[in-house]
């Protein structure tokens, strides 16, 4: 009985603990910065997400590169991209949205000076209007129906056929 109750808890309750975890992938990389295109060669230092980096060489697995304090090396080109990572995208649209929440703010104030405006006429239904959903509901029921009775239909025939009808004899 216990090892019931205790399999059933489990089951209710795997759904709750299993939502409760949360992880991210962090969005910070390290790279090696190398001497030599290979990955047995002693890294000169490191290079991290969001660094800016000249391009000066291209091969299939490295890319040579200058750091913005003059540093040069190879890095592994799965790791580069033209594209700025995510974290610096993020902090360009933030001050993005703080600008334009400025900006609204802005013509917001200039909108409360000024005059309402006229109300705006009720809007128009247009002759091409969406079909109504209303029959999506009656559907199902529809050939739920329909599908009962064909098949209370056919099941009378084959009693009919096999048994010679179906009769009812009254409970004494």
């Amino acid at each position: 009985m216990k090892r019931g109750l205790l399999l059933l808890i489990g089951i209710l309750g795997w759904p709750l603990w299993a939502a409760a975890q949360v992880a991210y992938v962090d969005d910070y990389v390290r790279v090696n910065l190398r001497p030599e295109p290979t990955p047995h060669s002693v890294p000169l230092g490191v290079v991290v997400s969001g660094e800016r980096l000249e391009v000066l060489e291209r091969r299939p697995d490295y890319i040579r590169v200058r750091t913005a304090d003059g540093r040069s090396g190879w890095v592994a080109a799965p790791y580069l991209t033209a594209r700025p990572p995510a974290s610096l995208r993020v902090r360009r649209l933030d001050a993005e949205i703080a600008r334009l929440r400025a900006e609204l703010d802005g013509l917001e104030r200039l909108l409360g000076e000024a005059p309402p405006p006229a109300a705006a006429p009720p809007p128009q239904a247009s002759a091409a209007e969406p079909p109504r959903r209303g029959w999506l509901l009656i559907l199902p029921l529809f050939f739920g129906l329909v599908g009962f009775g064909g098949g209370f239909y056919y099941y009378r025939q084959q009693i009919l056929r096999r048994l010679g009808g179906f009769r009812l004899h009254p409970i004494v």
